[in-house]
């Protein structure tokens, strides 16, 4: 093997032995070129009728390879484009290379209209490749507008950003982005090559060139990564897109791989939701996604179009129990593929008779605008929360959704232990469904005992009752209790002498399955303190619950502040979501000399803002706050003490104070419910 190097910065020929150190001519399978001298601009004209060599490169801006008329060479390895020209432009030049890589500020230049240039017996004006192609420019462009390209190789770019633009292309090679962002700008309609985008974020494939009413494009993902960009923003071009790996991912407002329709604003018009790994759905302007492959979608999935950048990113979410199985006679369905009339089984024992569906309820609520969404987020119970093997697989349920154990129902909600049975945090959106029968009933959703839809008057949550749909359902609301308890198949409890012991003896089998019980940093005092003209005041004293505190000079309004918590935070046996700050059971304002008090009754109409209801006990009221309730004062003591009486028995809070909310973008979920 021979490697011969240019010898200097001067035009010349190829075939001239003195112009290669050492002196000879590249001509071999087994000898290497490299064009690298520096200085001023020059040519290499490539005058050899027909060569083969194992390696070529050029690495010079100064340089330019140009192939004379009719000539040909072959590069069994790698030719490396690293500076400088690779000029094709000549009439029948034929350049093979086993791989091509293409490097800032290079370029190869093939074809023009003017140039015929003859591949597989047939005429073209443009070029042939049959090797690979890397384009790792950040600025240049391969091909031209007035050449044609027959692509039985590959084309990719793996950094920056690599055009390939061509005024048609044909054959049955790929096109890949992978790991850069490939640029098509001439119109890939009715062409037969391969469009590959790797699995990268970098990975961007974009197309710039029209596709005409009614074609197809083939797009490949092959991963959970990339981007697949058409920038051709017709309103009715009625392209199929025919696409195969697509990603479901976890959020339904920032995609994983994805299409990105620039300059359009879409909808999805139908094939949303889905499930399995095909699927077909349609958009506003006419174009479809023909789906196989999806990836990641196993529980179903959902469409999302969600506006960026001026244009529209279409992407698939998860669903995550999209397949919830409830069991018929005929085992176990997915409860989107169950309609009124059909059968299921039902029954709190071991005898389970066939019922007719009566009516399927859905609701899909946005919990990004829900200004609660922990009121309605999904509880979800893990595969074998309950015993060995209930439920069969992961479940999810709303929260207010009766869970038959011990014989008694009990909401999810008050089931949560932070690990085995939880509440799902960070969702876009859910979507729940709720199978009623002739009569309340259990049915088995994942082998797991759970209630039948029960009407208390409740149709207004559901996108398709016939009630008036209430905008932010309250899925922890305790009203309809009543009517519950007295309707309910199976006792419905709530108390905490009930539900308590239960709920232990699932906290204790998530222990022992090996589950660690989520920490919550607590403290037993609520901090409690006033607010006076925008300034702390600390309490003088606060014996056995008796707290004075020494007012400023014109005082007229103070805020009791404290640490806020609900009680079924730390205890989720408790149905109480109160935000609870202090229990108040005394306010008196004296004088500082302690020779005038004036109490304030605890039920006085002006304790409004930041006061929960009064609570009487025989004689004795009680009122709690909410951590920042306000206090007006009367103006007739001044300076003045003010003496509260505040307790917080059983309460704990955490630190900081739970603030009920959660992330605005994470993934769609779909439940029995």
């Amino acid at each position: 093997m021979t490697s011969y190097t240019w010898r200097s910065a001067a035009s010349g020929t190829w075939d001239t032995g003195s112009n290669w150190t050492p002196s000879g001519v590249p001509s071999s399978s087994a000898d290497s070129a490299t064009i690298d001298a520096t200085g001023a601009t020059y040519t290499v004209s490539y005058d050899e009728t027909s060569e083969t060599i194992d390696d070529l490169t050029v690495d010079s801006a100064a340089a330019t390879l140009a192939f004379d008329v009719g000539q040909t060479l072959t590069v069994d390895g790698a030719t490396m484009l690293l500076a400088g020209t690779i000029d094709l432009i000549n009439a029948n030049a034929v350049f093979n290379a086993g791989s091509l890589t293409i490097s800032p500020g290079a370029a190869l230049v093939i074809g023009d209209s003017s140039k015929a240039e003859s591949f597989n017996g047939t005429t073209y004006y443009g070029a042939s490749v049959s090797g690979l192609v890397d384009l790792v420019s950040t600025t240049g462009s391969f091909g031209s507008t007035s050449a044609t390209l027959t692509l039985s190789g590959t084309i990719e770019a793996t950094a920056g950003t690599g055009t390939v633009s061509f005024a048609s292309i044909s054959g049955s090679g790929t096109f890949e982005a992978a790991g850069g962002t490939l640029v098509v700008a001439s119109s890939l309609a009715g062409s037969t090559v391969s469009n590959v985008i790797s699995n990268s974020a970098s990975s961007v494939f974009e197309t710039t060139g029209s596709l005409y009413y009614g074609s197809s494009l083939s797009i490949s993902f092959l991963g959970p990564n990339g981007e697949f960009q058409y920038n051709d923003p017709s309103s009715d071009s009625h392209v199929t897109f025919v696409t195969s790996g697509l990603n479901v991912g976890p959020s339904t407002t920032t995609p994983t791989d994805f299409f990105d329709f620039a300059g359009e604003s879409l909808t999805i018009t139908s094939g949303s939701p889905g499930t399995g790994a095909t699927g077909s759905v349609v958009l506003s302007n006419g174009d479809t996604l023909a789906l196989s492959g999806i990836t990641g979608g196993a529980g179903g999935w959902v469409a999302e179009a969600v506006s960026a950048g001026g244009g529209t990113e279409v992407f698939l979410a998860v669903c995550f129990a999209a397949g919830t199985r409830i069991l018929t006679p005929s085992g176990d369905r997915a409860v989107e593929t169950l309609a009124e009339g059909d059968l299921v089984l039902a029954g709190a024992g071991d005898e389970l008779v066939p019922c007719p569906i009566k009516w399927l309820g859905y609701r899909r609520i946005d919990l990004t605008s829900h200004p609660r969404p922990a009121t309605v987020a999904p509880i979800r119970i893990m595969r074998g929360a309950i015993s060995d093997t209930i439920p069969h697989n992961d479940l999810c349920v709303s929260p207010d959704h009766g869970i038959l154990i011990d014989g008694k129902l009990i909401c999810a909600r008050q089931l949560v232990n932070g690990t085995t049975i939880r509440q799902v945090t960070g969702l876009a959106s859910v979507q729940y469904f709720h199978v009623e029968l002739d009569a309340h009933n259990i049915l088995l959703a994942e082998g797991l005992t759970a209630e039948s839809y029960l009407d208390t008057g409740n149709h207004g949550f559901f996108a398709n009752g016939d009630a008036t749909l209430g905008l932010h359902p309250d899925l922890c609301d305790e009203s309809d209790y009543p009517s519950r308890e007295r309707a309910s198949c199976e006792p419905f409890v709530w108390d905490e002498d009930n539900v308590r012991p239960i709920w232990q003896r699932l906290a204790d089998r998530a222990i022992f399955l090996g589950e660690v019980p989520p920490r919550l940093d607590t403290t037993t005092d609520p901090g409690l303190h006033l607010v006076v003209h925008g300034r702390d005041v600390k309490p003088l004293s606060a014996d056995t619950g008796r707290h004075l505190f020494l007012l400023p000079r014109e005082a007229t309004e103070v805020r009791v502040v404290s640490l806020a918590d609900a009680p079924t935070v730390g205890r989720p046996w408790v149905e109480d979501r109160r935000r609870l700050g202090v229990c108040v059971e005394r306010i008196i304002l004296r004088s500082a000399d302690d020779t005038e008090q004036i109490p304030i009754p605890l039920d006085h109409p002006g304790l409004s803002q930041g006061w929960w209801a009064v609570e009487r006990e025989g004689t004795r009221l009680r009122r709690w706050t909410n951590g920042d309730a306000t206090l007006r004062l009367p103006a007739a003591i001044d300076p003045a003490v003010l003496e509260l009486d505040a307790t917080w028995d059983r309460m704990s809070y955490s630190i900081p104070a739970r603030q009920e909310r959660m992330a605005p973008h994470a993934g769609q979920y779909r439940h029995a419910a």
